[in-house]
This record gives C-alpha cells, sequence and structure tokens, in this order.
C-alpha cells in the first residue's frame, strides 16, 4: 500500500469480505482515520496488530467501548526541536513580538542558534504572555496566548529588518484577540479536480469544507409532492456520496432518488410520488447539512430539485496557480511529455536549494501517483585531506562554496572520487575591467545628462531640462565626490586620480589602465581600501551608522542620498514637476469649463435666433398669402 486511500480500501474491503460490519474513512478533519463498527453488537472493538505495527502507526490499536475509533492526526511531523535551522532555510536575524497586552519583546537570532529548541528558547526567555512550543501537526512553531487577563490586541511578530520571522513562518497576526499564532509550514490547497462519483467523500465537497451534521439526530426532512415526509439522518456511517444517495432512497423508500448530474458537480433529487403538492426540504435539530447540501424546493412543480455546486472542477492548470498562490516555498509548472492522451504533467520544484528546499507532498488522497526525481540534498565536500574520517566536512545547501577559502568562491561542477586541487590566484584583469565599467557608467550618466541640459545656438533649439537647477547640483556633486580625498584613509591611496582616474577634456573621467594596474602591484589592499574601506558603529538609538569610509563608499552614499525615494533631489524635482502638471492641468480644466459653458451660452443664442428667424419667415409666409381684393365699376339706369 502506498497512500491512505490504499489503507482505507484495504480495510473497508477485508471488513466487507468477512461480514464484520467495520468502515474506515478519512476523519472529518482530513489529518486522520475514523472506524466506525456497524456490526449493532455490545461488545468492545478491539484492534490488534497480527505481523508488524500498522494498526499502532495508524493510531487505532487497542481496546474501545465506543462504536467509533479516531486514529487522531497522523501527519507527517515536518519538525522537532532537534531541527537544525539550516533545513528550514534560516535566514539570521532579528523580529519583534507583541503579546495581547500590548507589550512587545525583540528576538535575536544572531547569536549562534542551531536548532528549533534554540528559537523556542530565546522566544519564551522574553517574559511575554505567550508560550512557544511545536504545534500539534508538527509541522511549525505555535506561540500560545498565556494571557489569562484582558487580551486587547491579537498576538503579532513583525520583522526587524531581515526575514528572519518570514523564514520560520511565524511573520504575521493571529487571527483575534485571545487566539494562538500557528506558524504551520503546511499549506492546504482547496481543490476537486475530478467529477463527482458514488466514491467522493462528503468531505471533499464545498472545496473540503465537507458537509456538517448533527451527531445525533436527523438532519433535514424531505416532503414529496404526495405530502409524505421523511427524516434524513447522516450520522451513521454515511462518509461518500454514494452512501448519502443510498440513505435518502432507502429513507424514502425509493419514493425520491438522487442521481449525479451530468457534469458531475451536484446532484438532481426526483420526487417519484404524485400529489398536489411540491418537493420541498426543511432543516431539522439545527443542522447545517442541509443548507451544506444545496438542496432547494421544487418551486417549479415537476417533481424535480437541484443540488448544485457541490464540487468546483479544477484544472491541472489551475492547480498549478493554486500552488504558486499559496506562497508555500514551491514552484508548479505544468510540462507536455508528448505522450497520447494525457500528455500533460504537474511538476513541484523547490524554491530554496539543498535540504532546505525539502518539502512534502500529500496529495489527500487524490491519486497523483507522484514520483520524485530529485530528492532535496545539501552539497558536501570533504576539506584538507583525501581522507574523510580526517578531513574537514563542508556543507552547502547550493553548488557553490563561500568563505572556506577567504575572498575566493568555490563553484562545485560534479561529484568526483579522485581528489581536486584548487589553486587560487589574484585577477587583476577582473578589478581592472570594473574600474572601467565604473568609468563608462559615469561618462554614460553624463552624456544622458547633457542630452536634457543644452542649447544648439544655430537651431535655438533649447534642451528640455535646460539649466534645471536639479541637474546642476547633481553634475556638480557627481564631479565633486569623484575628485575628493578621502581622509579615512591610511594607505598609499586617498583618491581616484592616484590609481588612473581622473576628470579630463570635455568633462568626462579618462581611465589609466597601467596606472590603474601599477597601483595593484604596489599595493593592492590600498587600491581595495579605496573603494570599499567602511568603518560602522551602533549609536545609541540603535542604529548602525557609517564612522569611516573610502572614496568608493562615498559615492555610494552619494548615489543613495541623490535617488532616496522620499528626499532625493531627483524624487523632489520630479514631485515639483508633477505639482506643476497638476496645476497646469487644474488650469486647462477650468478653461474647458469656461470654454464649454460660453459655447451652451452661444449655442443657446444661436437656437433662439434661429428660432426668432424661422417665426420671422413662417408670418412673412402668411403676409405673401394674402391675394389683393378688386372691385368691378358699373351703371344702372332708372
Amino acid at each position: 500500500m502506498q497512500s491512505v486511500s490504499d489503507v482505507i480500501d484495504g480495510i473497508n474491503a477485508a471488513s466487507e469480505a468477512a461480514g464484520a460490519g467495520i468502515s474506515v474513512s478519512l476523519n472529518r478533519s482530513g489529518n486522520g482515520l475514523t472506524l466506525t463498527d456497524d456490526s449493532g453488537g455490545a461488545g468492545d472493538i478491539i484492534i490488534g496488530d497480527v505481523t508488524g505495527a500498522t494498526a499502532t502507526n495508524l493510531g487505532l490499536a487497542g481496546t474501545f467501548s465506543d462504536d467509533e475509533v479516531e486514529s487522531g492526526n497522523l501527519q507527517y511531523r515536518y519538525l522537532t526541536e532537534g531541527t537544525s535551522l539550516s533545513n528550514l532555510g534560516f535566514v539570521p536575524g532579528q523580529f519583534t513580538i507583541t503579546d495581547s497586552t500590548g507589550s512587545t519583546g525583540n528576538v535575536n537570532l544572531q547569536q549562534g542558534e542551531q536548532t528549533v529548541s534554540d528559537v523556542l528558547r530565546d522566544i519564551n526567555g522574553l517574559g511575554l504572555e505567550i508560550n512557544a512550543r511545536i504545534n500539534d501537526t508538527g509541522d511549525g512553531i505555535i506561540l500560545e496566548d498565556t494571557n489569562a487577563g484582558v487580551q486587547s490586541v491579537a498576538i503579532k511578530v513583525e520583522e526587524a529588518g531581515s526575514g528572519t520571522a518570514a523564514s520560520l513562518g511565524l511573520l504575521g497576526e493571529a487571527s483575534a484577540p485571545g487566539e494562538d499564532l500557528d506558524g504551520s509550514f503546511e499549506k492546504t490547497i482547496d481543490y476537486t479536480s475530478d467529477s463527482m462519483t458514488d466514491a467522493t467523500l462528503l468531505s471533499a465537497l464545498k472545496g473540503g469544507n465537507g458537509i456538517d451534521y448533527d451527531d445525533t439526530n436527523p438532519d433535514f426532512k424531505i416532503t414529496t409532492s404526495s405530502g409524505s415526509e421523511y427524516d434524513i439522518d447522516l450520522t451513521v456511517g454515511i462518509t461518500t456520496v454514494g452512501q448519502l444517495r443510498t440513505a435518502i432512497e432507502t429513507a424514502t423508500g425509493n419514493d425520491v432518488t438522487v442521481t449525479i448530474n451530468d457534469a458531475g458537480t451536484g446532484l438532481n433529487i426526483t420526487d417519484n410520488t404524485a400529489g398536489a403538492g411540491k418537493l420541498s426540504f426543511d432543516a431539522l435539530n439545527n443542522s447545517e447539512a442541509l443548507g451544506d447540501l444545496n438542496f432547494k424546493d421544487d418551486d417549479d412543480g415537476d417533481g424535480r430539485a437541484e443540488a448544485k455546486n457541490l464540487v468546483s472542477i479544477t484544472t491541472l492548470s489551475d492547480l498549478a496557480d493554486l500552488i504558486n498562490e499559496s506562497n508555500a516555498g514551491v514552484n508548479a509548472a505544468i510540462i507536455n511529455d508528448g505522450s497520447a492522451g494525457a500528455p500533460f504533467r504537474l511538476i513541484l520544484s523547490a524554491e530554496n536549494p539543498g535540504s532546505a528546499g525539502a518539502f512534502v507532498f500529500d496529495d489527500g488522497g487524490a491519486g497523483f501517483k507522484g514520483t520524485t526525481f530529485s530528492e532535496a540534498q545539501d552539497a558536501v565536500v570533504f576539506f584538507g585531506s583525501t581522507d574523510p574520517a580526517k578531513a574537514q566536512v563542508i556543507t552547502s545547501t547550493s553548488n557553490t562554496l563561500e568563505g572556506v577559502i577567504p575572498g575566493a568562491t568555490i563553484n562545485l561542477l560534479s561529484t568526483s572520487n579522485q581528489p581536486v586541487q584548487v589553486t587560487v590566484s589574484q585577477d587583476d584583469g577582473a578589478a581592472v575591467s570594473a574600474a572601467q565599467s565604473f568609468v563608462n557608467g559615469f561618462n554614460t550618466l553624463m552624456t544622458t545628462i547633457d542630452t536634457y541640459d543644452t542649447y544648439n545656438s544655430d537651431t535655438q533649439e533649447r534642451g528640455l531640462l535646460l539649466g534645471d537647477s536639479a541637474l546642476v547640483t547633481l553634475k556638480n556633486r557627481l564631479f565633486s565626490s569623484i575628485v575628493s580625498r578621502s581622509s579615512d584613509l591610511s594607505g598609499s591611496f586617498s583618491s581616484l586620480s592616484e590609481v588612473g582616474i581622473k576628470v579630463g577634456a570635455g568633462s568626462t573621467l579618462q581611465f589609466d589602465a597601467a596606472k590603474f594596474q601599477e597601483a595593484l602591484s604596489n599595493d593592492r589592499e590600498a587600491v581595495e581600501n579605496l573603494f570599499t574601506f567602511k568603518e560602522t558603529e551602533v549609536n545609541e538609538d540603535g542604529e548602525t551608522v557609517t564612522t569611516a569610509r573610502g572614496v568608493g563608499i562615498a559615492i555610494d552614499e552619494l548615489l543613495e542620498r541623490l535617488t532616496d525615494s522620499d528626499n532625493g533631489i531627483i524624487e523632489s524635482r520630479v514631485s515639483a514637476i508633477d505639482r506643476q502638471l497638476e496645476l497646469n492641468q487644474d488650469r486647462i480644466d477650468t478653461i474647458n469649463e469656461a470654454l464649454e459653458a460660453k459655447r451652451a451660452r452661444l449655442e443657446a443664442q444661436f437656437a433662439a435666433m434661429e428660432s426668432a428667424l424661422a417665426d420671422l419667415q413662417q408670418q412673412s409666409s402668411a403676409l405673401a398669402s394674402f391675394q389683393p381684393v378688386t372691385f368691378s365699376g358699373g351703371s344702372s339706369s332708372q
């Protein structure tokens, strides 16, 4: 047997063959087994190992008087107090804990802690109203609230300039004051990949939330169109969809039948009786089962009802997205292996290298049939002797060794059964290339600045930022840092010009590679200090400040100040331009509103004028329609 599903199927098959009336299923939490005795006998359940220790290991061995036996939590214990921190991808540093009284404590894990036990000791030594221990599932550290008084805030863990809390799974906040903060490393993905069948567990429905039923009383009532009423009780060994269907059909004497819909996502309920009423459902004893099952009344009167969306079918691509969004330290991807029929495969890989990236994949009985391609392991090197018993064993989570030889990085390309000799020599060429790159980068920056701060007298074309004060300040400070001399250096060189980097024609830097090479040969340490020397101390506020620096560090600090996202001169100038643009836009909007109002006024006036002209034209036409009256003269005689 390879999975929990195999164990369940094996026990149930053996029980059915023997007529024992015993059934086993996943417990309601999905982390263990529930064994149920449906035989109806009055004796105890006795479970024991015949060979080996399978029943004991499953937590089922013993004598039990109840009809149900719980195995307890069978999940793999990911860590213990003796677990090495290096196996967890631990990041040394500090973090802050706030307990439910609002008191805070700083946990400093930079003092050589080696195991989880050391972390628990340091946390519990803070004197806060919390207790740190391994959680019940063995997959993380839990911070328990021990405050017996008023819990004013929720337990909170915040970083203090590092990723230490996150690497321990503790970064975050408890759900409410008085609740514990569980730093579980386990991530549960709720999904349904296949259509629902009779074998589908009720606990897997509704995205893994399952069906919540009453433990001792009927859960809901079905009323048929003929007026017959039937109570449905889900307490006795009903763990699968097939058992649910059978329970309803048996309880109603097949007056009601239940089938799985064509999509495999819900149930169809059919009323086989005839009458003036309608098929309906009512919850009993405050059970939530009816609501969880989504059974809806037959409002149409056609004798049919539905229970929709009990299962949401998830594609393999959807599942990969869910895994990647879970931040479980695992990357999921889909590949096509080119095989016929079903060529797509889900590939899981650890984000962290070496043993720190080890993870356990439990498919929850879904039958993924996973195969391990590569075990998580550290690189191991025997240093100093060809005899492993005498050599110093060095391990690394990556194929790179740093610090074994001061100033050297060793890349491990492959395994070897024979000794490998490493020869270390100074690479002056890399230093010369780095210096040349610095000069090139500086000149590129100045060329870019000049592109915007320029004036063409022939075309009278101005640069976009001609005369901009921020650009002027930027250039002045950069050139000042280049030609400056460090008084904190005691070696042979204290300025860049002394090693071949100086300002030349056209306000560009010039690099004398031969002079730089000569400086390296004469006093390499002095050249290195020129670029990298830095001394720091912690002030009374607990802040680390620089007290001495070489020219290279001074340039770095200047660049940080110039590009600071809050107070740097570039950000300040950008903000000022943004404000000016906003003001201009406000003026444009105001002018547009005035123009729109004037346009509306003119349109109204022209409309009135056009109407008056139309009236005048109508009156003119009416006048023109009058015919002249003529009188004919005559005479009469008497």
